[in-house]
């Protein structure tokens, strides 16, 4: 059907009731591709939708967030108030990059009205990079070894190093480099 001014309008009627798409499945059937459901009033899905390159997902009122692949790269924007939070109440959130030798990048705001790049999941070297610091906040162990073998943490008072399996080896590998014990010299500085 046309309509020539105006909204064009398709409506159901029918208490609780759905509006269903279906179409040719590709196996000689038909199958539903889309159902708006009256009675959970919320839009159903059934097969893959396709953006095509450079065009969004966008969610929010004023397009807040927005998923974007330009042909290249893809791209998750958070471009409203507040933070971004994602939020699985079954199983586990995974984010994944299959494509080879490339990365996975955070970047935030960088404090002068642009983005940085703050943790970079490396995949052509094999390792994760920090651009920026990471603090471990009072009593928070920084963990090494499958079962947390070593831990440093500040406690709010005092600094803690320990270590729970074998031997704690400190090595200088750098050639003429020194190993250097400073403390509080009793004058405001150290020694």
């Amino acid at each position: 059907s046309q309509s020539g001014t105006g909204n064009l309008y398709i409506q159901q009627n029918t208490n609780d009731a759905d509006m269903v798409f279906q179409c040719d499945d590709g196996s000689g059937g038909t199958s539903i591709y889309m159902m708006l459901d009256g009675s959970e009033s919320r839009i159903s899905t059934k097969v893959n939708n396709r953006f095509d390159d450079n065009v969004k997902l966008e969610l929010g009122t004023s397009g807040d967030l927005d998923l974007l692949h330009d042909g290249s790269n893809s791209y998750i924007h958070h471009n409203g108030a507040g933070s971004l939070f994602m939020k699985a109440d079954t199983g586990d959130i995974n984010i994944i990059n299959y494509t080879n030798d490339r990365d996975i990048v955070l970047s935030s705001d960088n404090g002068s009205g642009g983005t940085t790049a703050y943790l970079t999941l490396d995949g052509s070297v094999g390792y994760m990079i920090a651009s920026k610091a990471i603090r471990a906040l009072d009593s928070v162990n920084f963990q090494l070894g499958a079962s947390a073998d070593f831990t440093m943490q500040h406690n709010g008072v005092n600094t803690i190093l320990q270590n729970y399996t074998g031997n704690l080896e400190i090595t200088q590998e750098a050639d003429d480099g020194d190993i250097v014990f400073k403390s509080d010299d009793g004058s405001g500085g150290t020694t």
